[in-house]
């Protein structure tokens, strides 16, 4: 974990907002990856938001699921993130079924967790 330390220091040092792509789906990564790496980036980012990437596409043969995007998405948040980027590689068309499934995960976490953010020092 030392070697992600270093990396993130350096890098912050040169850029206003740093982005992190803490993927799970299709590797070997646990379920708390994104909280763990989203810490560790903002504990070593001197001050400078992190912006979480979270998996929005098939990676390895596996799709993160909508319970996925949605324990990612809170993840990115509460772990001192300032919000959650998606990065949906492949392009999912509206009249696909992964295309409504995105867009039905997306609008369900935007509308579920946008209250949340809004009060999260509260909570």
């Amino acid at each position: 974990m030392n070697d992600k330390v270093a990396w993130n220091k350096d890098a912050a040092q040169y850029v206003d907002l740093m982005m992190i792509d803490p993927y799970i789906s299709g590797t070997q990564n646990p379920a708390s990856f994104v909280a763990e790496r989203t810490e560790l980036a903002v504990s070593a980012a001197n001050g400078k938001p992190i912006l979480p990437v979270v998996q929005a596409y098939p990676l390895g043969g596996k799709e993160p699921t909508a319970d996925e995007l949605r324990s990612m998405t809170a993840q990115a948040i509460f772990s001192g993130g300032k919000g959650a980027g998606y990065f949906p590689i492949y392009g999912y068309k509206e009249e696909t079924i992964n295309g409504v499934k995105y867009r039905r995960s997306l609008h369900e976490i935007k509308e579920t967790w946008n209250p949340m953010v809004e009060r999260k020092n509260e909570l």
